[in-house]
């Protein structure tokens, strides 16, 4: 019994999303679960392009796929730092 890994990137929602989807049929399948995971990228949020309005919007987001996915009995896990090394980090604590 393994955990899929399922990273937020923009699309902050369940309803018609292919990869929460799919994730949850081979889960499902495998008799595992699935991990949401919303991955705050340091780099992103440092550019100067970057702004606080930005960041309130990817706020409210994160708070309705929170809800969402709780009430279908999973919970988001938001992780700070580079993709890479917290997507490693992930998969070394989980049987993936």
């Amino acid at each position: 019994m393994g955990v899929t890994i399922l990273s937020f990137g923009r699309d902050l929602r369940v309803e018609d999303h292919p990869a929460l989807a799919r994730a949850g049929q081979e889960a499902g399948a495998e008799g595992g679960a699935v991990l949401p995971v919303f991955i705050v990228d340091p780099a992103v949020w440092s550019a100067p392009e970057a702004s606080a309005r930005q960041w309130r919007v990817v706020a409210e987001g994160l708070a309705s796929l929170s809800a969402a996915l709780a009430a279908r009995g999973a919970a988001l896990q938001v992780e700070i730092g580079p993709p890479a090394e917290v997507l490693d980090r992930l998969a070394a604590r989980w049987p993936v």
